[in-house]
């Protein structure tokens, strides 16, 4: 009989998770269930079954996005897609990103983005890569600052309801001027603020440490966790830093002193750092800082060229003139004129041709058109137009994103 998609239903997403999760090579057991059921949202949430079992699914979540501006877009978080191994290649995930993107619409949502489990999947649907990530780690005794932070305030660890407390709301204030970022939802929180086992990853449960001013008014905070280490008797633990967050410069030296202060420790590690972070510029040594690895993070797929590009800011009142390719739908594909921070529909030649993925890249202000050049991924029909456009969506600084979803 073959199979058939459908809007899931609450009593469904138990086993959509399962499938899902079932796709990625795991097993969840039913307190991991009952941590991911509340984040998602089964109205936005689709099923794929045959013969009465659910072999596929996905899901959007309502999340907001922040651009240059800085200013927030509606944008669809598009979470818990996954196939069951006896299913592929049938066209089970073309139908489901159909079906997403279409949801994603409905609700004026000019963007979706996600998190690709392996980069070859979703360019083919539009996505390109918004934010990249670098994982670096240094020797504890060589982390030394270049300016030690001269501040009038205090360090102060949070039990597990203070994190509860404190954590949703400064992330929310922060994340509203970090292009990249993405919104924390109530059900995001409350899987996170589980910290089930599975998510350790072999480290202790969360710490956290928050950043106060001299009027106890919370400035940044440093969530992590420690992977202990004994070998021959002697400590040598790993300082894993989750988050690291800050409102200013001087709070960012003090949460990287504190991380760097911890006993025990031989090695800090650190992930989400965007490729633009400062670290590097602020150590004494900055040779010691390595690079472990620098992955594609959060993938955007712009569903609304002209809403899209209207939300964010511009350096300058350039016009420019792109037309968009776009092999998966049709419907975005066109010709759209820039001006003034107003973008809409055009007949009038293109000054550059780009794939919707690459400019999804642009977008956000961490790729440069002249690198997309670079890489034969834009046409050029005039003459410094690709000039004109880093001019034009040139940043002060790059996108930045920390959410998994």
């Amino acid at each position: 009989m073959g199979w058939t998609i459908r809007a899931a239903t609450a009593d469904d997403v138990p086993a959509l998770l399962r499938a899902v999760w079932g796709a990625f090579g795991n097993r969840p057991d039913d307190a991991l269930i009952e941590t991911a059921t509340g984040f998602v949202e089964a109205d936005r949430a689709l099923v794929v079954e045959d013969d009465g079992r659910i072999v596929a699914g996905g899901a959007n979540v309502s999340l907001e996005l922040t651009v240059p501006g800085p200013a927030t877009v509606p944008a669809a978080g598009v979470t818990q897609v996954g196939v069951l191994p006896t299913h592929r290649r049938q066209g089970i995930l073309s139908a489901l990103m159909t079906r997403l993107a279409d949801d994603a619409r409905r609700r004026g949502e000019p963007v979706a983005a996600l998190l690709a489990s392996e980069s070859t999947i979703y360019r083919r649907f539009g996505y390109g890569v918004g934010v990249w990530n670098t994982m670096v780690e240094i020797e504890r005794t060589r982390a030394v600052l270049r300016r030690p932070p001269a501040l009038t305030g205090r360090t102060r660890m949070l039990d597990d309801e203070e994190m509860a407390a404190a954590l949703p709301p400064f992330f929310d204030r922060y994340r509203r001027g970090q292009p990249g970022e993405v919104s924390r939802t109530p059900g995001w929180w409350a899987r996170h603020l589980r910290d089930h086992e599975t998510w350790r990853g072999g480290g202790s449960k969360r710490f956290a440490a928050v950043w106060e001013d001299g009027a106890g008014c919370a400035e940044g905070y440093v969530s992590y966790r420690i992977h202990p280490s004994w070998e021959g008797g002697l400590p040598g633990h790993a300082l894993a830093v989750e988050n690291l967050i800050a409102l200013g410069p001087e709070v960012r030296a003090a949460l990287w002193q504190y991380c760097f202060g911890v006993d025990l420790v031989a090695v800090v590690r650190a992930g989400y750092l965007a490729l633009d972070d400062p670290l590097r510029w602020m150590l004494t040594e900055p040779r010691r800082l390595r690079t472990i690895a620098v992955n594609d993070f959060l993938w955007v797929r712009l569903l609304d060229v002209e809403t899209a590009l209207a939300a964010r800011a511009y350096a300058g009142d350039d016009r420019l003139t792109v037309e968009v390719v776009d092999g998966f739908d049709h419907a975005v594909a066109g010709r759209y004129r820039l001006a003034g921070g107003d973008c809409r529909r055009t007949d009038e030649a293109p000054d550059l041709t780009i794939d919707v993925a690459d400019l999804a890249s642009a977008w956000l202000g961490g790729t440069r058109f002249a690198t997309l050049a670079r890489a034969g991924l834009v046409v050029e029909h005039t003459a410094g137009a690709i000039v004109r456009a880093d001019g034009l969506f040139a940043t002060a600084t790059g996108p930045a994103s920390s959410t998994g979803f």
